[in-house]
């Protein structure tokens, strides 16, 4: 495993620092993002699920999962039902 993208040629391996100006980016696009304590929650379901590349990608969408479960809006996209879903940046559903 390089932690190449088998997609691209980009890396899955994001610092935490492209990770904060990707995040930026996403409320400067207005995009909501959810509480530490529910993204924490999104991000546990994420690390168990068997869906889960490199340790840092979803099989199912090609995204990051540290920017994905940090935006409002997202729902995984497991395709035997979400795992989680957003909308509601304040009380997401977890289905698990």
């Amino acid at each position: 495993m390089n932690g190449l993208c088998k997609g691209c040629t980009g890396s899955v391996i994001v610092s935490d620092e492209v990770l904060e100006d990707m995040l930026l980016d996403a409320k400067q696009r207005g995009l909501n993002l959810v509480q530490d304590q529910i993204y924490e929650e999104r991000l546990r379901i994420c690390n168990s699920c068997p869906s889960l590349q490199y340790g840092t990608t979803c099989m199912h969408s090609g995204s990051l999962v540290r920017y994905r479960a940090k935006i409002a809006e997202s729902n995984c996209p497991f395709p035997h039902g979400a795992k989680w879903s957003g909308g509601d940046r304040h009380a997401p559903k977890f289905v698990e």
